[in-house]
């Protein structure tokens, strides 16, 4: 399966989204907008053949059916960027999407080698990293927000002892 969606599909997603999870008084906000944070901007735009406007319809969608529930006034979407760096238009499409924020998966894919796996040192990946959110801040036009979970897999899915 490829990941992409089609118009219908991704209103009924954002239907359920909306009405079980940003209400619910936990839900993460930021600055008082639901976050929802999509791990491939660009397989969402392939969902829409590309098309930046129906893309952003999809996502006006959403926007508009949290504010007729009276949840928020906005959705602050997050993209995560580790696969938008090989797009030239990155900049622009977060821009024409209203993205607000971005952020990466994990700190390998910002640029450090882990020569010495499992064991590479903490300081040499924080400082290629930090390098890293620089660059982003300065690429896009909307805020990094540096990844700052423990291990390669924070999930329940995985055991932080098994290194």
């Amino acid at each position: 399966m490829n990941g992409t969606t089609d118009l219908p599909t991704f209103k009924q997603v954002a239907d359920h989204i909306v009405t079980t999870y940003f209400q619910h008084p936990s839900y993460y906000r930021v600055r008082g907008c639901p976050y929802l944070s999509f791990y491939q901007v660009i397989t969402l735009l392939d969902s829409f053949h590309n098309d930046v406007n129906d893309t952003l319809e999809a996502l006006d969608y959403m926007v508009a059916k949290t504010k007729a529930s009276g949840i928020a006034e906005c959705v602050h979407f997050n993209g995560i960027d580790t696969f938008m760096r090989r797009t030239p238009q990155a900049a622009s499409l977060l821009r024409q999407l209203h993205f607000s924020s971005l952020t990466s998966y994990t700190w390998f894919h910002n640029g450090a080698t882990f020569n010495n796996f499992p064991a590479t040192p903490y300081d040499y990946a924080l400082t290629v990293n930090a390098a890293y959110w620089d660059t982003a801040n300065r690429t896009y036009p909307i805020k990094y927000v540096p990844n700052l979970s423990a291990s390669w897999d924070p999930s329940p899915r995985t055991c932080p002892t098994d290194v």
